[in-house]
């Protein structure tokens, strides 16, 4: 596994398909993360602490003169606790559940919701309770319920905190 660290490489392609380049040369979409078998094996391996000093290291120095958006369970209070903005973003179980569902393109039945949201409530269970890094907001994020909201307004509100957030400020002397 050690070798596999090293060899470890992730490039951002900007476009419509939001994908990603592993290693240069394997492109997976993005979608393919949120997959559930590939939540289920982040959760396990998020606990070795080989994987995570490694990926810290490496995001850490992704991000390094860029403005970029990082998203995951432990960035703003593990891999970039120096963020100049940090987002804490939930959404009520339910809702996250039913997103997910949508997501992965599954019919919304009784049966996929209550398994999503087992699983959802065991990965949320499983992180908060981790002895390395839990699932927390830090002291200095700003906490963004977007339960109530559809995708494109969550995205404008975000974008409106985010752009008051880092505007310089233009008190006079």
């Amino acid at each position: 596994m050690h070798r596999l660290l090293e060899q470890f490489r992730c490039e951002l392609i900007t476009n419509p398909a939001r994908q990603l380049k592993i290693n240069n040369d394997m492109i997976i979409n993005q979608a393919v993360l949120y997959h559930e078998r590939v939540t289920t094996a982040t959760a396990r391996f998020a606990q070795l602490p080989s994987v995570r000093r490694r990926l810290t290291a490496y995001f850490r120095q992704l991000v390094v003169g860029h403005n970029y958006v990082v998203v995951g369970r432990d960035i703003g209070s593990q891999v970039l606790p120096d963020a100049r903005v940090k987002l804490f973003i939930t959404a009520r179980p339910a809702v996250r559940a039913q997103r997910r569902i949508q997501q992965h393109g599954e019919p919304s039945t009784l049966t996929n919701y209550r398994r999503m949201m087992s699983m959802l409530q065991d990965r949320d269970h499983q992180d908060v309770n981790r002895s390395v890094a839990p699932l927390r907001p830090t002291p200095d994020s700003i906490i963004f319920d977007n339960s109530d909201l559809e995708l494109a307004q969550a995205q404008i509100k975000l974008l409106e905190l985010v752009q008051t957030l880092v505007a310089p400020s233009h008190s006079a002397d």
